[in-house]
C-alpha cells in the first residue's frame, strides 16, 4: 500500500514538473509574441514615411553613395534617419567632414510634413532649386544644415517662423535677394551663416531682436549700406564676419561686446572702425581694403600681438581732379588725411618733388613744363607697412592767359549743428556733392559773396566729397557727416 502510494506520488511529481516547464515556455512565447506585436504596431507615422519617400525620389535616391535600407527595409533602418515614438526627428544626409552622399535634384514640398523633425542636415551635396517655403512648417526644427549645395532663389521668409531654430547654415550656395526682414523674429537663433552667396541689400534693422545670436557670418556677398545700430541689442556676439561686401560708413561701436573674439570688416567701404585694443578675448581683427585713414588705425596698433590683425592696404584718398590754370598763376593742391604722425611726399609724373613734404603743395608761377599728373603718398610713423595714395590730379597749363583768376581757392567749408556751411565764395561756381564711392548726390549753383547752407540730416552718414567748378578749375573738399 505505501509502495503504491509512493509510486503514485512520484508519478505525480513528474507531472507537476512538466506543468511548470510548459507554463514557463508558454510565458516566454507570450512575451516574445507580445514584443513582436508591439513592434508591429510601433510603425512610423504614415505622413512621415511618405515625406521620406518623396525626399528619396526627388534627390535621385538610387544614385546616392549610401542609400542603405531606403525603401528596402523598415524606416527605422534607413540610413541617416532617426525615429522616436514613431516620428522622424533627425535626417542626416550630409557629411560634416565634406564630400556629401551624392544627393542631386531638389528638396520636395513634402519636407514640411515632418513636423517633429529637429535636425535636417543635407550639406555637401549637389541639391539645386529653391529652398522650399514648406520648411517653415517644421515647428520643432532646431538645426538646419543646407550649406555647400547649389540652392538658388531667395531665402524663404517662412524660415523666420521657426521659433526653435538655433543653427541656420545656408552658406556656399547661389542664393540671391535680401536677408528676410523678419530674421529677428527667430528668438532661439544662435548661429546665422549666410556667407558665400549673392545676397544684396542691407542687414535688416530687426536683427537686433535675435538676442541669443552669438555668431554672425555674412561674408562674401553683395550686401551694402550701414551696419544697423540695433545689432547692439544682441548681448553676446562672439564672431562677426562681414568681409567682402559693400558695407559703408562708420561701424557702430555699440555692437561690440566684451565676449567678442573674431571680427572681419575687410574689403568693404568703411570710413571708420572701432578701437578694440581693450578687448581681452579678441584674436582676429581684419580691416584692410576699406577707406580708412591713419587716425582710426593708430588707436588699434596695440593689437599687433593678437593672432591676426590686418589693416593694409587701404583705398586711395580724395578724388581725382582734372584742372586747368593759366601760365604764371599760383595753384594749391591739398590732401586731407586723418592721423597724428603723418608724413607726406608729393610726386610729379611719378617722380618725387624735392621738399614737397607737407599736406599742401603750392606752386607759384606755373609754367608749361609743370603740366602732368600729381599725387601724394602719405605714410605714418605709428602705422608701419601702410601707404595711402592720393588720387591723381591732372594739371594743364593754358599759356594764353585766358582764364579769369578770380578764384575759388578761398572757399571755406565746415559743419555746424548738422548743417553744411560754405562761405568766402569769391567767384560764381558750381558745387557737386558725391559719396566717396563716387555716387552723385546733388548739384548747386553758388553765387559770389553768398553764404551757402544745407542740412545734412538726410544725407549719408559717411564721408562726402564737395567738388567746386570755376570755369575750368576744380577745387575739392572732403567732409565727414557723422
Amino acid at each position: 500500500m505505501k509502495k503504491s502510494n509512493f509510486g503514485l506520488m512520484l508519478k505525480g511529481n513528474y507531472r507537476f514538473k512538466d506543468i511548470i516547464n510548459y507554463t514557463i515556455m508558454k510565458t516566454k512565447l507570450f512575451i516574445l509574441l507580445s514584443l513582436i506585436t508591439s513592434m508591429s504596431f510601433a510603425q512610423v507615422n504614415e505622413q512621415d514615411s511618405l515625406a521620406l519617400v518623396a525626399l528619396y525620389n526627388s534627390t535621385n535616391g538610387p544614385g546616392w553613395d549610401s542609400p542603405n535600407g531606403w525603401l528596402s527595409e523598415s524606416v527605422e533602418y534607413w540610413f541617416g534617419v532617426t525615429i522616436e515614438n514613431g516620428r522622424v526627428v533627425e535626417i542626416r544626409l550630409g557629411d560634416p567632414l565634406g564630400g556629401g552622399f551624392g544627393l542631386t535634384g531638389y528638396i520636395p514640398a513634402q519636407i514640411g510634413d515632418l513636423t517633429h523633425l529637429r535636425v535636417l542636415n543635407m550639406q555637401d551635396n549637389n541639391i539645386t532649386g529653391n529652398i522650399p517655403s514648406e520648411i517653415g512648417s517644421l515647428e520643432s526644427l532646431e538645426e538646419l544644415y543646407l550649406l555647400n549645395n547649389d540652392f538658388e532663389g531667395n531665402i524663404p521668409i517662412e524660415i523666420c517662423n521657426l521659433d526653435n531654430l538655433g543653427h541656420l547654415y545656408l552658406q556656399n550656395n547661389n542664393l540671391i535677394g535680401s536677408i528676410p526682414a523678419q530674421i529677428g523674429d527667430m528668438s532661439s537663433l544662435r548661429v546665422l551663416c549666410l556667407s558665400n552667396n549673392q545676397l544684396s541689400g542691407s542687414i535688416p534693422e530687426g536683427i537686433g531682436n535675435a538676442v541669443n545670436l552669438d555668431q554672425l557670418f555674412l561674408q562674401n556677398n553683395q550686401l551694402s549700406g550701414g551696419i544697423p545700430e540695433s545689432l547692439g541689442e544682441v548681448p553676446s556676439l562672439k564672431l562677426i564676419y562681414l568681409d567682402n561686401n559693400q558695407f559703408s560708413g562708420t561701424f557702430p561701436e555699440n555692437i561690440l561686446k566684451p565676449l567678442l573674439r573674431e571680427i572681419t570688416l575687410n574689403d568693404n567701404y568703411f570710413i571708420s572702425v572701432p578701437n578694440l585694443s581693450s578687448y581681452s578675448l579678441l584674436s582676429i581683427y581684419k580691416i584692410e581694403n576699406n577707406q580708412l585713414e591713419f587716425d582710426c588705425i593708430e588707436s588699434n596698433m596695440s593689437l599687433d600681438t593678437i593672432d591676426e590683425f590686418t589693416y593694409s592696404p587701404q583705398d586711395s584718398v580724395n578724388i581725382a581732379i582734372d584742372t586747368t590754370v593759366s601760365k604764371n598763376s599760383t595753384i594749391q593742391f591739398n590732401t586731407s588725411v586723418g592721423g597724428t604722425a603723418n608724413q607726406y611726399q608729393w610726386y610729379h609724373n611719378q617722380i618725387p618733388i624735392s621738399g614737397a613734404i607737407d599736406s599742401v603743395l603750392i606752386m607759384n608761377s606755373v609754367q608749361a613744363e609743370d603740366e602732368g599728373l600729381y599725387t601724394c603718398v602719405i605714410t605714418n610713423s605709428l602705422v608701419p607697412d601702410l601707404a595711402l595714395w592720393r588720387r591723381n590730379i591732372h594739371l594743364q597749363v593754358d599759356t594764353s592767359n585766358a582764364i579769369n583768376e578770380n578764384g575759388i581757392n578761398t572757399i571755406s567749408v565746415y559743419i555746424k549743428n548738422k548743417q553744411l556751411i560754405i562761405d568766402n565764395i569769391n567767384a560764381d561756381c558750381r558745387l557737386s556733392i558725391y559719396t566717396v564711392q563716387g555716387n552723385h548726390l546733388a548739384n548747386y549753383q553758388l553765387k559770389r559773396g553768398e553764404i551757402f547752407r544745407k542740412s545734412l540730416s538726410n544725407d549719408p552718414k559717411s564721408a562726402l566729397l564737395l567738388v567746386f567748378y570755376d570755369k575750368k578749375r576744380t577745387l575739392t573738399r572732403k567732409i565727414i557727416n557723422r
